[in-house]
C-alpha cells in the first residue's frame, strides 16, 4: 500500500537544474518547504499540522499562505484512498555511520552531479545519439537522484522510472550499483579530508583534489588501458562492452583534438573514484584500477 511517505515533494519544489516552483505554489510556502527539508508529503503534513495547531503560528497569514499545501495534501490522500498498488522503490548503499560524522552527507550529495555516477559512457558527448545513459540523468543531483528511487507517484510508479521512461528494473541496477561505488568513493575522500587541511571543501568532497589527481593519472593513462586491453571484457560504465576500451586506447596513442579531449574525459572519471593516494602511487599499481572493471 503506497503512504503520503513513499510521494516525493520533487513534484512541488522541481529539480535545481529545471524550471523552479512547478507547482506555482507561492514563494513563501516554497521557501518553507526548501529550508525545512521536507522530502516527502508526510513530513510536509506534519510539518502542516504542527504549523497550525500552535497558538503562536495561529495568524490569518499562515492559514491563507499554507491553503495551497493543505489542498496538495488532501488531493494526495485522496489518490492514495483510491489506489491499491504497492510502492515501486529501490533502496541504495548508505555510507557508514563513521564517514556520515565528518561532514553532511545529504549537502554532499546535494552539490555533486548525477552525469558524474560511472553510469554511461564518458565519451557520450561527443557522439550523435544524445539518447545516453549519463544524458539521462544529468539534469539531476545525486541527492535529487536518490529522492527519485525512493519515491513513487500516487499509482505506485517509481519516480525516477518516469523521469527516464523505462519499464524494466535493468538500467535501475546499474543507477544502484554507480551510486554503490559513488558511496564507497566518499568513504575515500572522507578519510582523506580527515587528515587535511582542505576541511572548507567538505560540502563538494566528492570533487576533493580532482585536479591533482588528473595530473597524476594522465602520465599512467598508457599503463592504464594496457592493463584494460590484458585484463577486461567491459568497463563498468560501458553500454557496449570493450567499445571504450578502444576509444581509450585511441585516445592513448594519438594526438587529434579530440583525442587529447578523450584524454582528459577519461582521466576525469577515473580521477573521481580513486583517492589522491591511489593516483600517486599509480592506479594499476594499487589494484584501484580494478574496480572500473566489471566482473
Amino acid at each position: 500500500m503506497i503512504e503520503l511517505k513513499n510521494i516525493s515533494t520533487l513534484n512541488i519544489i522541481g529539480f535545481e537544474s529545471g524550471k523552479k516552483n512547478p507547482a506555482g505554489i507561492s514563494k513563501k510556502n516554497y521557501k518553507l518547504i526548501k529550508e525545512n527539508k521536507l522530502t516527502d508529503y508526510q513530513q510536509l503534513k506534519d510539518f502542516y499540522l504542527k504549523l497550525h495547531e500552535s497558538v503562536v503560528y495561529c495568524k490569518p497569514s499562515i492559514f491563507c499562505e499554507t491553503d495551497g499545501l493543505k489542498k496538495m495534501i488532501m488531493e494526495t490522500e485522496y489518490a492514495l484512498n483510491n489506489c491499491y498498488n504497492d510502492p515501486e522503490l529501490f533502496e541504495y548503499y548508505k555510507l557508514t555511520n563513521t564517514a556520515n560524522a565528518l561532514y553532511d552527507h545529504e549537502v554532499v550529495d546535494y552539490n555533486t552531479c548525477a552525469r558524474d555516477l560511472l553510469y554511461g559512457s564518458p565519451f557520450e558527448y561527443g557522439d550523435n545519439d544524445y539518447k545516453k545513459r549519463s544524458s539521462l540523468i544529468s539534469p539531476l543531483n545525486i541527492y535529487e537522484l536518490k529522492q527519485c528511487l525512493t519515491h513513487c507517484n500516487t499509482s505506485g510508479k517509481n519516480m525516477l522510472k518516469l523521469i527516464l521512461n523505462i519499464d524494466n528494473n535493468k538500467e535501475i541496477e546499474r543507477i544502484l550499483r554507480a551510486l554503490y561505488l559513488y558511496e564507497e568513493q566518499l568513504e575515500r575522500q572522507a578519510f582523506e579530508l580527515n587528515g587535511s587541511e582542505n576541511k572548507g571543501q567538505k560540502d563538494k568532497l566528492f570533487y576533493l583534489n580532482i585536479n591533482k589527481k588528473i595530473d597524476l593519472i594522465k602520465p599512467q593513462l598508457r599503463e592504464i588501458i594496457n592493463y584494460f586491453v590484458y585484463n577486461a571484457n567491459e568497463l563498468v560504465w560501458e553500454e557496449k562492452p570493450g567499445k571504450d576500451i578502444l576509444r581509450i586506447s585511441d585516445a592513448v596513442y594519438s594526438h587529434s583534438y579530440q583525442n587529447v579531449h578523450d584524454r582528459d574525459r577519461i582521466a576525469y572519471l577515473l580521477g573521481n573514484y580513486v583517492s589522491l593516494e591511489e593516483a600517486k602511487k599509480g592506479l594499476v599499481k594499487t589494484k584501484a584500477i580494478d574496480r572500473f572493471i566489471l566482473r
